[in-house]
């Protein structure tokens, strides 16, 4: 009976053993993919904060475009008044 029991305790330690093992590799497992997603979470960052920033260079060269080309259209309405007033 005594050699029952003790095999039937070593069997258990083997099976506690191998569920610890088991725990642990899904542990580490699970430690693995939160750092993979930080990771991924802050590389999406960076890519849409550099869109961002991209995005705003162009609106401001648009602006500048746009700002530029006002002047020009005024000037260059001015100097056919110029001219006609050189005929008067």
């Amino acid at each position: 009976m005594i050699d029952k029991a003790d095999t039937a305790i070593a069997d258990v330690s083997t099976a506690l053993s191998y569920i610890g093992s088991v725990t642990n590799r899904l542990n580490l497992q699970g430690n693995s993919m939160g750092v993979a997603l930080n990771a991924t979470i802050k590389a999406i960052s960076i890519i849409e904060d550099a869109d961002m920033a991209f995005e705003q260079v162009e609106v401001t060269k648009l602006q500048i475009l746009q700002q530029t080309s006002s002047a020009m259209l005024a000037q260059a309405n001015i100097s056919p008044q110029i001219i006609m007033s050189l005929f008067k």
